[in-house]
């Protein structure tokens, strides 16, 4: 079975090093961080599961717009909203 991949969209340099601990530490058999670009997401093998983390950084309404984009572009994969 493969692994989910964690794409993380609007990370800064910390923040991906952060999550990429956390996937490392955490769920070693579970999550994967990839640094694909969305693109890239179309050509995904269909058993393949790809969750888009989507950092907010604050502000919602941009965030919103952001997750109705990609919602609309990536209908199969799972968006995760983060923010601080």
């Amino acid at each position: 079975m493969k692994k989910n991949t964690i794409i993380p969209m609007n990370f800064n340099g910390d923040q991906i090093e952060k999550l990429r601990t956390i996937c490392l530490e955490k769920f070693p058999n579970t999550f994967s961080l990839s640094m694909n670009t969305p693109g890239q997401l179309n050509d995904s093998s269909p058993g393949e599961r790809n969750l888009i983390f989507l950092n907010a950084d604050g502000d919602q309404d941009k965030a919103r717009i952001k997750i109705w984009q990609l919602q609309k572009n990536y209908p199969n994969n799972q968006i995760v909203l983060c923010d601080s």
